[in-house]
């Protein structure tokens, strides 16, 4: 049934409700809507696919917060204002799953009544994409080549109430599955508040950044003090006295132990073996892991293919990172092989290691994290912001030292002309750009002639370049990139590296059917919903009469800086030699409400090679350092570091989280400041000057 209406009245009376149904413009009927046993209490709308959101903006969150149910039913927009992250897919399912057996919304239900909707069996259409921070719920979900990250039915907590997305085709006039699920979805039950956690640990410790990092509000307390806090987290990487440990086994609320030892009771194998060294199972249920699946702890590379499933199961090269470094194997239930999550009463521990150093581990990570956190009823915010052009204001990177090849090519094969050596049919002769600053989806690039590209070497051609490097000498909160590809298949064809002027570097690898496409694609516009790190859409296409191919297009690829507080001095483009790519404009983008003052040329200094490496090694040696607890041999290391360049910026905030896990922070707070005389454009730097002086004060009221 399509409802025309936009909004639902609220949900709080029995009644009859009449509703224009069928097609836009043809075939249409009224019908009423019959509202039995409507129960009182419960306060909740329904979101239609016609409804003007902005318009209704006010009353959903207020809806929401108030404890009540918004139920948002399939449409093309969604507003950056709605809670969650919200990512659509081009995924249509007939069978879905759901790892939450114990979800009100799913009562009454069992797991085969989620698939094969009546009368054609399919389910929904663009399922979401799984968040990758926040707080939130996947109560339906379906599978695919890239795994188990499609929802078909997402539930966002928001204030005491939620709001649930759905993809599902919820027609309840021919599917008794969608009426269940709508009068379950609308039932009353109890108002729920996320909060902050108290965290068992150390400012500056490996957890407490972790946390930070992924956007969890905590206040730190000793074992005792955690009895006035819902939920607790504990550093179990710490030594504990006797008492301590009774006041944590005392304790009445959720708790989760992070790297536990044998303290805790548990015991441990640190052999794990090559079989399951990159993959957990699932072999137990308590509601602490409700909502983990197999898939978040296959910890798989993220451009296998479809077609390499079969081996997979035991091939280590298939493998990103480790899960863990140890497994528990005795002590607590065990809820996973090998033991990376077990339970014991009320705490939950994990051996994960969710500071893996593979960008798709960590996402998988991240994602493990957020579930046990939201189960725990811990306050996650949601810090992964989609690169949406309007809260940028930008700046154009010069390429024209790079770009060496038009845009025709005459005949082909020759190893003349231009483009990607393909003949006159296969060329971007009618690209409409003159030279220029032109607008794509949002995003200005700047279009040089002649030469308006750069094509990198491949085994399909015998020109192109194995690496170029574009100069960029500016600060960013994100990069844009403007570029296609020819001869594109599912692989790695070649990075972009993002080199910064403190000597550090980022890779974002450019991998076919992730974030990278044919310039010859049939489905140009289909979402990129296997990407993680970075977020492509066609940039502009034009359509072709050709038996190959059907358009012609260009595509453009937003990647989040994850060090705007650092110069980029350059960024690299690096082949592996198999497609044929093409690169055409690069764009750094600053958000507006983030823009900042302050004098950036003062912030860095580009070293020589001998010092850049003797500062690497006294860095790496630090964090070795830092990470072994070692934290006086650490701020020697660093303070090395910052005598030999002390315009360079990575040394200051370790060592600073040095000194306060040394509980010194009129020390840390002395280096922060230091930092901020180099360069007063750190807003993370600025924010632990705050945090400092906070602790400062705290410790001199207890004093008193």
């Amino acid at each position: 049934m399509t409802v025309r209406r936009t909004v639902y009245p609220p949900l709080d009376k029995a009644g009859i409700y009449t509703f224009r149904t069928g097609l836009k413009g043809e075939c249409e009927a009224v019908r009423t809507l019959h509202v039995y046993d409507r129960l009182p209490q419960a306060k909740g709308m329904i979101i239609t696919a016609e409804t003007n959101l902005d318009a209704e903006k006010n009353e959903i969150l207020r809806t929401a917060e108030n404890g009540g149910t918004v139920l948002v039913l399939p449409r093309k927009d969604y507003p950056l204002w709605l809670p969650g992250e919200i990512r659509l897919s081009a995924r249509t399912a007939s069978i879905n799953y759901t790892f939450r057996p114990g979800s009100p919304v799913l009562k009454g239900l069992v797991p085969e009544q989620l698939s094969y909707f009546y009368p054609d069996h399919k389910t929904g259409t663009e399922y979401f994409l799984k968040p990758r921070g926040g707080n939130w719920r996947s109560l339906v979900e379906a599978g695919g080549p890239n795994g188990l990250i499609y929802v078909g039915l997402l539930e966002i907590p928001y204030g005491k109430g939620r709001i649930i997305y759905s993809r599902l085709d919820l027609d309840v006039d021919v599917n008794p599955v969608a009426a269940i699920l709508i009068r379950n979805i609308f039932a009353p039950r109890p108002e729920e508040e996320f909060k902050k956690a108290a965290l068992v640990g150390k400012s500056g410790s490996i957890l407490s950044h972790l946390l930070t990092k992924n956007g969890v509000p905590f206040d730190i307390v000793k074992p005792d003090g955690v009895h006035s806090y819902p939920a607790a987290l504990v550093d179990g990487s710490l030594n504990f006295t006797e008492a301590e440990l009774q006041c944590l086994r005392t304790y009445q609320g959720k708790m989760i132990v992070f790297d536990p030892s044998e303290q805790f009771g548990l015991t441990f194998n640190t052999k794990i073996p090559d079989a399951v060294n990159g993959r957990a199972f699932r072999i137990a249920y308590e509601p602490s892991v409700a909502g983990v699946t197999n898939f978040d702890l296959f910890w798989r590379k993220q451009q296998l293919i479809i077609q390499d499933a079969a081996p997979m199961y035991g091939a280590p090269d298939y493998l990103a990172a480790p899960v863990c470094k140890k497994e528990i194997t005795g002590g607590a239930r065990l809820l996973t092989y090998p033991g990376v999550l077990a339970q014991r009463g009320n705490t939950l521990f994990t051996t994960i290691d969710f500071e893996a150093k593979d960008s798709y581990a960590r996402e998988n990570a991240g994602r493990i994290l957020s579930t046990l956190l939201t189960n725990a009823g811990i306050l996650v915010e949601n810090r992964k912001k989609t690169l949406n052009p309007s809260v940028f204001t930008f700046k154009t990177v010069p390429m024209d030292s790079v770009l060496d090849r038009t845009l025709t090519d005459e005949t082909a094969d020759d190893g003349k002309g231009g483009w990607t050596d393909q003949g006159a049919e296969h060329d971007l002769r009618k690209f409409p750009y003159k030279a220029g600053v032109h607008d794509f989806r949002g995003v200005p690039f700047r279009i040089e002639y002649p030469d308006a590209c750069v094509v990198l070497s491949s085994k399909f051609r015998k020109f192109g370049h194995d690496e170029i490097t574009v100069p960029v000498n500016a600060k960013a909160d994100a990069l844009f990139l403007l570029h296609t590809c020819a001869w594109t298949s599912n692989a790695h064809h070649y990075s972009m590296i993002v080199n910064y002027a403190d000597g550090t570097t980022r890779e974002i690898q450019m991998i076919g059917d992730v974030n990278l496409r044919d310039w010859g694609s049939f489905n140009v516009d289909a979402p990129f919903d296997k990407e993680f790190e970075t977020e492509s859409i066609c940039a502009w296409s034009i359509p072709v009469q050709h038996e190959t191919f059907s358009f012609r297009a260009l595509y453009r690829t937003g990647w989040r800086n994850p060090s705007p507080s650092i110069p980029i001095k350059s960024v690299t483009f690096r082949s592996m030699k198999r497609a044929v790519p093409v690169l055409f404009a690069l764009t750094l983008a600053t958000e507006k409400s983030e823009t900042k003052t302050g004098n950036a040329a003062v912030s860095t200094e580009v070293l020589s090679e001998a010092v850049q490496e003797k500062y690497n090694n006294l860095t790496d040696r630090a964090y070795e350092a830092y990470q072994a607890k070692q934290y006086k041999k650490a701020i020697a290391l660093y303070e090395e570091a910052i005598k030999l360049a002390p315009g360079q910026l990575a040394a200051y905030a370790p060592l600073g989280a040095c000194h306060e896990a040394l509980g010194d922070y009129q020390s840390a707070l002395n280096v922060y400041q230091r930092s901020i005389a180099v360069d007063s454009n750190q807003p993370d730097i600025l924010a632990l000057i705050k945090h400092a002086k906070k602790a400062i004060q705290d410790s001199r009221e207890k004093n008193k």
